[in-house]
């Protein structure tokens, strides 16, 4: 059995929200000790049990979204694209430090220099 799925996904700040439109399987009969089986048939099927059972709890996930892990005090989201593979989601963003990091980062810096200096 294998599946191909069609849908959208959407990427706001750093929330993720879409839905799944469609679902296809494609299904092998490799043996059968009941005799012939239709593949077309279980194929329909099976779509419509995905149709009717999976695919309304992730639709109603990803209507609700999820946040790409970030802390908003610290990294900025500035873009993000998500890329649907055989099996996973690959989710790439573009991020950037905030002022506040920015500043921590700078103070940090400037102790290891002067702990430097004074130790010459």
């Amino acid at each position: 059995l294998s599946l191909k799925t069609r849908g959208h996904l959407n990427i706001k700040g750093n929330v993720i929200t879409g839905s799944c439109d469609d679902i296809k399987t494609k299904t092998v009969v490799v043996s059968s000790k009941i005799g012939d089986i239709d593949a077309g048939l279980a194929n329909d099927i099976m779509d419509d049990l995905f149709s009717k059972t999976i695919i309304p709890d992730v639709n109603a996930f990803f209507k609700k979204g999820f946040r790409l892990p970030c802390v908003d005090k610290v990294i900025d989201t500035k873009k993000a694209i998500a890329e649907t593979k055989d099996d996973f989601l690959r989710v790439c963003g573009d991020f950037e430090l905030t002022d506040y990091t920015l500043a921590v980062v700078r103070r940090e810096v400037e102790k290891i220099v002067d702990k430097f200096t004074l130790d010459y």
